[in-house]
């Protein structure tokens, strides 16, 4: 099986290492990643030499510099237009994220299914879980997992079969979503991967906590009235009894479980206000600095 990957990146001078030498370890299949593309979108730090030392090295990794940032849709649109031909599997991440080991090869091992067009892992979140905003990010997180087992919800690592897909809307506030748009009106199969675990970190304010969800329920509304795709997370009714059984029966998550609760409602009416308003554009948006991870593994 030919796998090759692509990493959207823009300023990750500190994750981009540990990224690159997890990808260049993996064997899915057997096999290592024949090749791995970084589109650096307008770095202003180290980035770009980072990636250039690991070219240097392996022939596997190849830097595409862009000089201006278009957003991360634009930039999986330039990862999927090198892709070289013939590859089975390609796998996308955020240069922000590091699969555990053993991670990619598991995900790979999903499209041994014929039916199996994308698949995905579970992010586990790295804050420390003292503040509320940490305990919000960790119960957040399992609230996804806890949903995607119910109805796959793929994001921050995932993998689709090479063939069913070759560009998204360069618009798109939400490209995993996007790409499972894709996928399924092609025929493929979502395949949630439990035991694929990612690191990843919630925001550690308010203000980029509330700009990220708003962002997020906007880009579903977007997503839904541009194709028809409806991720499994957009309709409360399916949501409530996954919070419900988070949630009630655990008294500590009571707090962090109705911040939650009234972040997701404050955040989906201000998205429903833009929709409504138009002229907004969440193709570019603002980075959360603080959700920028570091180099440790993920907890199991």
């Amino acid at each position: 099986m030919r796998v090759v990957a692509g990493i959207t990146a823009c300023n990750e001078e500190r994750t981009i290492g540990p990224l690159l030498e997890r990808l260049l370890e993996a064997r899915p299949g057997g096999a290592p990643v024949e090749r791995i593309v970084v589109v650096s979108s307008a770095c202003r730090d180290r980035t770009d030499e980072i990636v250039r030392s690991f070219a240097a090295r392996d022939p596997r990794v190849v830097l595409v510099a862009e000089p201006e940032r278009r957003g991360k849709a634009a930039a999986i649109n330039t990862f999927l237009a090198a892709r070289p031909a013939g590859s089975d599997v390609t796998l996308i991440a955020s240069a922000d994220i590091l699969p555990a080991p053993g991670a990619t090869e598991r995900i790979v091992a999903a499209f041994a299914d014929p039916a199996v067009g994308m698949a995905g892992g579970r992010p586990v979140p790295q804050n420390e879980g003292r503040s509320l905003l940490d305990r919000m990010a960790i119960l957040m997180w399992d609230l996804h997992d806890r949903m995607a087992r119910r109805s796959p919800k793929l994001g921050e690592f995932v993998a689709l079969r090479s063939e069913l897909v070759s560009s998204i809307d360069p618009e798109s506030p939400v490209d995993e979503s996007s790409l499972e748009a894709e996928v399924t009106v092609r025929g493929g199969r979502l395949a949630y991967v439990g035991e694929a675990l990612v690191a990843n970190r919630g925001p550690a304010t308010f203000r980029e906590w509330m700009s990220q969800r708003r962002r997020i329920a906007f880009g579903h509304l977007w997503l839904q009235r541009r194709t028809g795709y409806s991720v499994s997370t957009g309709a409360g009714s399916r949501v409530l009894p996954v919070w419900l059984a988070a949630v009630a029966p655990h008294p500590r998550r009571w707090l962090p479980g109705l911040a939650i609760a009234a972040a997701e409602v404050v955040a989906r009416l201000g998205a429903r206000r833009d929709a409504r308003r138009g002229g907004k554009n969440y193709a570019v948006w603002t980075i959360a600095e603080s959700t920028k991870l570091g180099s440790g593994a993920p907890r199991p």
